[in-house]
């Protein structure tokens, strides 16, 4: 790989590509409530994987829609199959097994597995474990595996995937796990043919009139804590049905929080079920938000984090705020 130098060792990417190699059919796993990341890294290999004439499934627990609508070939993602044979399935960007939801279930039906991720707290068990954390986006090791271990198959159809993974999960290249690489790795994807501004627009920027309206509506009860160090939103049910918006629809919003001069930790509470919410925490970069996330079984990265809780709405507030105050 030119001018960049990898983060995955020699013998992790011959490791790869002889998995690669040796498989005919092969399983490609992305997380429950897909991001760009997961989305986009997925679809990437699979492109590659198809010009390689192997036979490749996608799987997804959670609907793939909204905005990942924009990526090529989205509509490949199926439903589980289960008890259907794969040569190797690959899980990308899921830290654990909890990630995969049911589609773990055709995880089992796979003879080999390999994990490409860059969560600090990843634990998923596999053949070959691909995990690092200083990469701020898994994108950023699918492309240094193809780029090595596949170079004649990186494309700009490939380049457009891998690049809107990147954006999406670096904030457009502004957190602080944005390195020199994730640049240099970007440069690359432009020289590729990458037109960046639709994919900016698109992920980061464009909105529909009811996410601004689920936008409003949670940030008009936004509440702070200790001295404002503490930012929490929450989304409930009714907002959902006020705004026929869905769960996927508050992805990004509470960094709207975290944006507040003096938060420390901001936290979005989403209600799935009566009593269960879905938490997000977002950190300045001094906090680590997976060690918050860690109190409840859940994890992440160092400045973006997330767990389940079950309880009342008020029970699960006191308990985050508890783990907030005891960090602070």
């Amino acid at each position: 790989m030119a001018r960049i130098e990898s983060y995955i060792s020699e013998t992790k990417t011959i490791a790869f590509r002889d998995m690669v190699e040796n498989a005919t059919t092969v399983a490609l796993f992305s997380h429950v409530n897909p991001d760009g990341d997961t989305c986009g890294s997925a679809l990437a290999l699979a492109a590659v994987l198809r010009k390689m004439d192997k036979d490749v499934d996608l799987y997804c627990p959670s609907e793939v829609g909204g905005k990942l609508t924009f990526l090529d070939g989205w509509k490949a993602y199926r439903a589980p199959k289960y008890h259907e044979y794969y040569d190797l399935g690959i899980a990308v960007d899921c830290s654990d097994r909890a990630r995969l939801g049911e589609c773990a279930r055709v995880a089992d039906f796979c003879h080999t597995i390999a994990v490409i991720d860059h969560h600090k707290t990843s634990c998923m068990p596999s053949e070959l474990s691909i995990v690092r954390p200083n990469a701020c986006a898994t994108a950023e090791l699918v492309y240094m595996l193809i780029a090595d271990a596949f170079p004649q198959y990186l494309d700009k159809r490939v380049a457009e995937l891998l690049f809107a993974g990147i954006v999406t999960d670096s904030g457009g290249f502004s957190f602080s796990s944005v390195s020199a690489t994730t640049y240099a790795i970007g440069a690359e994807l432009i020289a590729l043919g990458v037109k960046q501004a639709p994919i900016f627009d698109h992920f980061l920027k464009s909105t529909e009139k009811n996410v601004f309206d689920l936008r409003n509506r949670a940030l008009s009860r936004a509440k702070f804590f200790f001295d404002g160090k503490v930012g929490m939103i929450s989304f409930f049910a009714s907002d959902f049905n006020a705004t026929d918006t869905c769960e996927r629809d508050t992805e990004g919003i509470v960094n709207f929080v975290r944006d507040v001069n003096g938060v420390k930790i901001a936290v979005a509470m989403t209600e799935t079920e009566p009593e269960k919410f879905k938490v997000s925490i977002r950190t300045d970069d001094d906090v680590d938000a997976s060690r918050i996330a860690g109190i409840f079984n859940g994890g992440g990265h160092f400045n973006a984090a997330g767990c389940r809780i079950s309880g009342s709405f008020e029970e699960v507030e006191e308990r985050l705020l508890k783990a907030c105050g005891d960090w602070l």
